[in-house]
């Protein structure tokens, strides 16, 4: 049980270690396969909504406790996240639908300079301003905009 982004969430991890009852020959393809794992989580979305989905992993790992692997699928997915959840809030990048596969990935390169960019900004001021406060004002003053491209 825990909170993410406002959210509670509960994990269930089972991890499979005897392999035994796997055929040979698909145990043959995954050399080194150690676990198989499930996990199933659910969240509290709020407003009596919640949604709920579940995971499978192949691991190298054999013979680890639930609550250690869970950790490491945790770590995992908190760095993968941290890095998207802000492109995502900032830019709405999982609503993008752009068709060709160049432009998509055109796109979200230009999205990161830009992050990278609003990252880069020295606070003005006593306090730092958020990164949505940075992105509105450079779209809403040129003065700014310019300064904060001249820093690339």
């Amino acid at each position: 049980m825990g909170r993410q982004h406002g959210r509670t969430e509960k994990w269930q991890v089972v991890v499979c270690s005897n392999l035994d009852w796997m055929e040979s020959t698909i145990q043959g393809a995954w050399k080194g396969l150690g676990s198989i794992i499930m996990v199933s989580r659910w969240s509290d979305l709020g407003n009596g909504k919640t949604r709920s989905e579940t995971s499978y992993y192949m691991s190298s790992l054999s013979n680890t406790d639930a609550e250690v692997i869970q950790g490491y699928i945790r770590s995992h997915w908190n760095i993968e996240n941290g890095c998207h959840w802000v492109l995502d809030t900032l830019f709405r990048e999982d609503h993008n639908q752009t068709g060709r596969k160049n432009a998509a990935k055109n796109l979200a390169t230009m999205r990161r300079m830009a992050l990278n960019i609003l990252k880069l900004v020295a606070p003005e001021g006593k306090r730092a301003k958020s990164l949505p406060k940075r992105q509105l004002r450079a779209a809403h003053d040129e003065g700014y905009l310019e300064k904060r491209l001249s820093l690339v």
